[in-house]
C-alpha cells in the first residue's frame, strides 16, 4: 500500500483535511513521520510481523552476546547450524562455568546466554528474532512492516494527532478502531512463523 513514508504522509494529510499550499500545514510534516514511526512500531511490536537475524562468533569461556537494539522475541538460536534448545533459568545453568558444546540458550538483561559456555572461540553463533520496525524520520524512507498491516498506519495517526485540533473523541474512535482491527489482522495472519534455517534443514 506505501511504498514510503510520504506516502502514508500524504494519504494522512488527506485525511486530516490538511494539504497546505505554501509551508507547514496545521499538523507539521515532522509530527506525522513522528507519529507513522510510533504507528510502525506498535504495529510490529505487537504482530511480530518483522523477523531478521545476526550472528556472534564465540570467545571461549563466554557465555553472553549482547542483544541488538531492535530485539523483540527469539524465534531460534544455532550453533554452527545446530539448533539449540530454549531452557529457564536454573542454578545449574545460570552463570555457567563450565565449557563445552552448547545445547541450551536463554534470554537475560538483554543478553542471549548459551550454556554451557563454548569451550572454543570463532564459532558461530546464530539467533533468529523478531525485530522492531526500523525508526523513520524522513519521507523517503521505506515502510518496513508487511502491507497487509498497512491501511492501520493512518488509523494509529489519526488517535495520536487529532487531540491537537482538540478532537478527543475522534482520536478515541480512531484508536479503538485501530487496537480492534489490529487484533483481527494479527489473528487473521496466524503468527506461526517457521524458521528459515529449519526450513533448509528440512529439505536436506
Amino acid at each position: 500500500m506505501f511504498q514510503t513514508v510520504g506516502d502514508a504522509l500524504d494519504n494522512i494529510r488527506q485525511k486530516l483535511d490538511d494539504i497546505p499550499t505554501a509551508g507547514e500545514g496545521f499538523w507539521s510534516d515532522g509530527l506525522i513521520i513522528s507519529a507513522i514511526d510510533e504507528a510502525c512500531n506498535v504495529i510490529s511490536s505487537r504482530a511480530f510481523c518483522l523477523q531478521t537475524e545476526i550472528s556472534w562468533n564465540t570467545v571461549a569461556g563466554q557465555y553472553k552476546y549482547t542483544l541488538p537494539t531492535d530485539f523483540l522475541k527469539v524465534i531460534s538460536v544455532y550453533y554452527e547450524d545446530i539448533p539449540l534448545n530454549f531452557t529457564g533459568i536454573y542454578s545449574d545453568n545460570y552463570r555457567p562455568t563450565s565449557t563445552g558444546t552448547p545445547s541450551d540458550y536463554y534470554v537475560r538483561f538483554g543478553s542471549l546466554c548459551i550454556v554451557p559456555a563454548p569451550s572454543e572461540s570463532g564459532k558461530s553463533v546464530t539467533m533468529e528474532y523478531y525485530q522492531l520496525s526500523p525508526h523513520v524520520t524522513t519521507s523517503s524512507d521505506s515502510i518496513s512492516i508487511p502491507a497487509r498491516f498497512h491501511f492501520l498506519i493512518p488509523l494509529y495517526c489519526l488517535a495520536v494527532l487529532l487531540p491537537k485540533d482538540t478532537m478527543f473523541n475522534q482520536a478515541a474512535m480512531f484508536m479503538d478502531m485501530f487496537q480492534r482491527r489490529l487484533n483481527e489482522e494479527i489473528i487473521e495472519a496466524n503468527q506461526l512463523t517457521i524458521s528459515p534455517k529449519y526450513i533448509r534443514r528440512m529439505q536436506l
